[in-house]
């Protein structure tokens, strides 16, 4: 019983599977697609927090890059990178979304940029008209190349956010106590129906 418990306790504080997960994605209409992104080039996305834990980031391709690896990186608006990694991707249909996990906590109404580089084959990613995107959280997309950085008004890249929501320090704690004390109680049950079988 107090293994069961503990085990439960575990699950519920560090774990987190009482966690809650959201995605917000907007209308997904691709209206069309970006240059092919080289191994020279880069591609820029501005995005807009609503202070949740960001868990990953799904973006549209047009073409099948499965399991060819990009550098993705992702940086706040004063310039500090906050992740930055060479990542194999999912394995995906195309044209398709791919997902990135970035793992990190965002502060609300502040401005982020992902930025796509160094790509194992040519990438071609989807965007639409931010104005039809349904949501508020789209920037401008930047085509970086080597003759200069061209900014994509009113389009943004296609794609959604997977945020994570977790079960507040007050009520972990209360489920916490009442798993303990419900533990106490069938140790206590327990033992008093053993005590009565001799």
């Amino acid at each position: 019983i107090l293994c069961w418990a503990a085990i439960l306790i575990l699950l519920i504080g560090p774990a987190g599977i009482l966690d809650g997960v959201r995605t917000v994605a907007g209308n997904q209409t691709t209206a069309g697609w970006t240059e092919a992104v080289g191994a020279d080039d880069r591609i820029q996305q501005v995005f807009l927090a609503d202070g949740g834990y960001l868990k990953s980031i799904s973006i549209f391709a047009e073409n099948d890059l499965s399991r060819k690896v990009v550098n993705f990186s992702v940086s706040n608006d004063l310039g500090e990178t906050l992740f930055s990694r060479n990542v194999a991707l999912d394995a995906y249909s195309a044209p398709g979304f791919f997902t990135i996990p970035v793992e990190f906590q965002t502060e609300a109404g502040r401005a982020y940029v992902w930025q796509i580089s160094h790509p194992e084959e040519e990438l071609t990613l989807g965007w639409q008209n931010t104005g039809e995107s349904g949501l508020t959280v789209y920037g401008n997309y930047y085509l970086v190349k080597e003759g200069g950085t061209q900014e994509q008004i009113g389009k943004n890249i296609l794609m959604r956010f997977t945020y994570a929501d977790p079960f507040s320090l007050p009520a972990k704690a209360a489920l916490t106590a009442g798993m303990a004390l419900l533990a106490g109680f069938f140790v206590l049950f327990t033992e008093k129906m053993a005590g009565r079988g001799q």
